[in-house]
């Protein structure tokens, strides 16, 4: 999976965000994905669509690993 660091970056300040805003159990759900930028949706859905069998949440969780 080829992934820009801006979207790496992005995805990391989205989920860090998430820990801090939400209850554990809204952390859990994934309303964190919806704390990054119109392009970077853009570049995960596009992400997804290439994706074997994995849902839009898991392409995320999939960038959060990247480094």
């Amino acid at each position: 999976m080829k992934v820009s660091k801006s979207t790496i970056q992005d995805v990391k300040r989205a989920f860090e965000h998430g820990k801090n805003t939400f209850s554990f159990m809204d952390h859990l759900s994934g309303e964190w994905i919806y704390f990054i930028d119109p392009e970077t949706m853009e570049e995960v859905k596009s992400l997804y669509r290439d994706s074997d069998n994995c849902s839009l949440y898991g392409v995320f969780c999939r960038i959060l690993k990247l480094k």
